[in-house]
């Protein structure tokens, strides 16, 4: 069990996941088809990163550099570019089980969890273990269970319910999860620059869509 691990440096926003140490009905999944308000899907799959850091063990209190290696896929809001939803399993080495976060926007209902479901099988709910100023993070076990829907599954389905109580949902694809999590990390320098990049690219195309649809709506002829 980890008590602590020290921030990274070159995770950026993988250092707050890395920093933290049921069933339900099936309408719990509803999904939100408001696409604006969910954001888009990232321009980057499933990614794996790995750094080393200073781990605190719950057994003797002691601090011992460790590698620790963060499978994660993430979706973005088009207009800021701030990350909107993160999925992430987090593996320490020495450890033999892994982590599963989940970040979800502010302004969930925190008794009623996560809900998640892989394709058709049976939802498992996570608790919350930390708000921050980007969201809330629920985290659970990565049993061999789950390791096997989520690499096995085409479609991972997380549900919440906001402060109104209205449940949302969001789909996240689970293509690539499986390579990205046995294979080879990426360089954590070239891919925060990539990802950097692409976040400026989307957030470049959405700007200009929006002028243009402004535009033609104001070009466009006043009804009598």
């Amino acid at each position: 069990m980890v008590r602590r691990i020290s921030p990274l440096k070159s995770f950026g926003f993988w250092a707050a996941l890395l920093a933290m140490g049921a069933c339900a009905a099936p309408d719990a999944f509803a999904e939100d088809k408001n696409k604006k308000a969910d954001g888009d899907k990232s321009p980057i799959n499933w990614v794996k990163i790995c750094d080393v850091a200073n781990v605190r063990t719950a057994k003797d209190g002691k601090i011992e550099n460790k590698r620790v290696c963060v499978t994660n896929y993430e979706r973005f809001i088009r207009e800021t570019g701030q990350v909107l939803l993160s999925v992430a399993v987090r593996e320490i080495e020495g450890q033999k089980s892994r982590s599963l976060l989940i970040s979800v926007p502010l302004g969930m209902t925190i008794p009623h969890g996560v809900l998640i479901q892989v394709d058709k099988k049976k939802p498992v709910k996570l608790g919350y273990s930390i708000c921050h100023g980007g969201g809330c993070v629920a985290e659970a076990e990565l049993t061999p269970e789950l390791t096997a829907d989520f690499t096995a599954g085409k479609e991972l389905i997380i549900g919440v319910r906001d402060m109104t109580g209205k449940n949302r949902g969001f789909r996240v694809p689970l293509n690539g999860f499986a390579d990205r999590l046995n294979g080879r990390a990426l360089d954590a320098k070239v891919y925060m620059a990539e990802r950097r990049r692409q976040i400026e690219l989307a957030k470049k195309a959405y700007a200009e869509a929006a002028k243009t649809q402004s535009a033609k709506g104001k070009a466009a002829p006043k009804k009598k």
